[in-house]
């Protein structure tokens, strides 16, 4: 087979790709779309007449050829009928077909396709062309019925497409018209190609590149559902990536003449664009799974916020009622009470902490936790902090000294997200673990960076206690013997939020009964240096 022969191989296998990765393209962008479907549908049984149509003018073998034929008429119905369904469904997602569509046509359609394998409609070859194909074919009596089937659903599709054209309104009109337009230049090319050329000019040489003359009609009913929103250009833009192997393999038909290698690179040519077909639908899946986990947490974060409000609030509410009994504002109570309702109070505080530690976290796993861009100075934060959590360092009898050096502690990041889960944190775990001793917050400035030391002399940590520390639910060893609350999330959201700040956090300790230190280095703003 010389090379020029094998041009014509390349050309329609070019085609055939491009119309089956547009047809699964179209169809994976929303495959709960009656529209979407039935173009891919049209879009298979196009590409299997085109082929079928395409080696039927290429095999010498006369019981080959009537198989082949019959092949091409059966396609042929199939792909009349989802042209039909096409434009009767176009642009709609969902559809209720009526009892004429389901009862009768499809049964009808059904019953004819597979007459067409018989020889009421192809009975026998007469005579075989010396190029390839038949020349002269006995007809069986049921061939007008095969005619008559096609003629009526490509003659109402064209109709409904008509219809709808001139029904819709101007805006909506567009797509019909790209549609029209598509159908018109198809239908144009098979009259002058397949009727004009082979009935007039004795010339069927060109019957065989059925594939291009449909291919207008494939690429303008593609564009029409992209103007209807059913696609959009990153769909596309995988298709033609999907397309790009096929097509390097389809080029290497015209560099060989080997029967045997041209076997071996129309299976790799199948294979590819099997893989490619795979490869959108993987795409397609990822998009779809990455929508549903932005709606998941959408739903999420919805459930906190109620939350935050719903229980925070009788929460807070219990609290001050306990307070207020203790400072007397509903009048002295017995001495024998005050130690209950202190208790009573004690936990109601815990209680709300380990909530807000929760909702606080899970906040954090979202992942859409909106993080204000502002600068702001970590001086003011470690005293807001020191502020706020000055009660519960005083009831653990912690004594606390700070440290800041002169000099500009500006960071750009969210002040009240750093307060609240880290530098609060920190204080919290330092009231638990540090009892009765003493500790050092230290504010410094090296280079570019800002470092907040809090170095104390409480319980200290062994090795495998420090390898937990920051991790989802990390407590150490003995925490629990010590705070029967740990919960090991409130190190790890620390962790989270000094990351979001472009920062690291991590603690060094010589060993149990040794203290601890806990360092937080975060990037000084430029725009205050």
């Amino acid at each position: 087979m010389g090379l020029l022969q094998n041009i014509d191989l390349l050309s329609v296998s070019v085609v055939l790709a491009g119309i089956v990765i547009l047809g699964f393209t179209v169809y994976f962008n929303n495959r709960k779309s009656i529209t979407n479907t039935s173009f891919l549908y049209l879009a298979i049984f196009i590409s299997a007449w085109s082929a079928l149509n395409y080696a039927s003018y290429k095999v010498f073998d006369a019981g080959q050829i009537i198989w082949i034929l019959r092949g091409v008429v059966f396609s042929a119905i199939w792909f009349a009928f989802f042209i039909f369904t096409f434009f009767y469904v176009f642009p709609k997602e969902k559809i209720n077909f009526p009892k004429w569509y389901k009862y009768l046509l499809v049964p009808i359609v059904v019953v004819v396709s597979f007459l067409t394998f018989t020889p009421l409609v192809f009975e026998q070859i007469d005579t075989l062309s010396a190029t390839g194909g038949a020349l002269t074919v006995t007809n069986g009596p049921a061939i007008f019925v095969f005619g008559i089937l096609v003629f009526f659903l490509d003659g109402g599709a064209f109709l409904l497409l008509l219809v709808k054209t001139i029904k819709a309104t101007k805006e909506e009109r567009k797509p019909y018209r790209t549609i029209l337009y598509g159908v018109i230049i198809t239908l144009s090319l098979l009259l002058t190609f397949n009727f004009i050329f082979p009935a007039f000019l004795n010339n069927p040489n060109i019957i065989p590149y059925g594939a291009f003359f449909v291919f207008p009609f494939v690429a303008l009913a593609a564009y029409a559902t992209y103007k209807q929103k059913l696609l959009n250009l990153s769909n596309i833009l995988y298709g033609l990536l999907a397309f790009f192997i096929p097509l390097i393999l389809a080029v290497e038909f015209v560099f060989v003449s080997n029967v045997s290698l041209m076997v071996i690179i129309g299976t790799a040519f199948i294979i590819s664009l099997v893989v490619g077909i795979k490869f959108i639908r993987d795409i397609f899946k990822l998009e779809e799974l990455a929508g549903e986990l932005s709606v998941s947490n959408k739903k999420q974060e919805d459930l906190l916020h109620v939350m935050n409000h719903d229980v925070k609030k009788p929460l807070a509410r219990d609290i001050s009622i306990f307070a207020n009994i203790l400072d007397g504002t509903y009048g002295a109570i017995p001495s024998e009470m005050k130690g209950i309702v202190e208790e009573g109070l004690k936990l109601t505080r815990a209680d709300t902490q380990g909530f807000i530690d929760y909702l606080n976290n899970a906040n954090l796993k979202t992942g859409e936790v909106k993080y204000e861009e502002k600068p702001f100075d970590v001086r003011h934060a470690i005293e807001t902090a020191t502020q706020s959590m000055k009660k519960e360092l005083d009831d653990a009898n912690v004594k606390l000294e700070s440290k800041i050096e002169n000099g500009s502690f500006i960071i750009k990041g969210d002040e009240e997200k750093f307060v609240i889960h880290v530098l609060d944190n920190l204080l919290r775990n330092l009231a638990k673990y540090a009892k009765n001793a003493t500790a050092i917050l230290s504010l410094a400035r090296h280079g570019d960076k800002i470092l907040v030391t809090l170095k104390d002399t409480g319980v200290g940590m062994s090795s495998v206690t420090m390898a937990r520390l920051f991790t989802k639910g990390g407590k150490g060893e003995h925490s629990t013997e010590i705070n029967k609350e740990s919960t090991g999330e409130g190190l790890y959201d620390a962790k989270v939020v000094t990351e979001n700040h472009d920062g690291r956090i991590w603690a060094e300790s010589a060993g149990p009964g040794k203290g601890s230190t806990f360092f937080v280095e975060l990037p000084a703003s430029k725009t205050n240096d």
